[in-house]
């Protein structure tokens, strides 16, 4: 229910969010399990147990919901990616995924629409983008 920031070179603590987490009024209380902070030092984050998907107005707060993705027992797994304006979250299905239900990755504009980015389909059209247990997502460019 907590997210607290430190200065790597000291250790010194230099931010933590657990009043505002709370303020916010998302239901059920955020349990932070992958955080991201955009340029303008807005924080996001995805709930393991609720599903949400949230983010800052503005640095410093409130924070809102962007998303729900999915609900209990279904968990949101590992990070959360920020790329381009879109976030990329893992989920990870209880009882464990089968064929006709692989884990997904849903992208999330920060405005809150929500599109599959990867989910699989059940058989015969398998494809390659079946996903089981996804827990962190990076992003790669050869470009700067």
């Amino acid at each position: 229910e907590d997210v607290q920031c430190f200065n790597t070179s000291t250790g010194t603590q230099t931010a933590d969010y657990y009043s505002e987490i709370h303020a916010s009024g998302v239901s059920p209380v955020i349990q932070p399990v992958g955080v991201a902070f955009d340029a303008y030092n807005r924080m996001y984050l995805s709930s393991v147990f609720g599903g949400q998907v949230v983010g800052e107005v503005k640095p410093g707060g409130p924070i809102v919901a962007l998303a729900t993705l999915t609900s209990p027992p279904n968990l949101l797994n590992g990070g959360i990616a920020l790329r381009a304006g879109n976030l990329y979250v893992p989920t990870y299905y209880y009882p464990p995924p089968t064929l006709s239900t692989p884990d997904a990755i849903y992208k999330v504009s920060t405005s809150g629409t929500v599109t599959d980015f990867i989910l699989g389909a059940a058989p015969p059209a398998l494809g390659n983008d079946h996903v089981w247990g996804a827990t962190w997502i990076i992003f790669y460019s050869t470009t700067l």
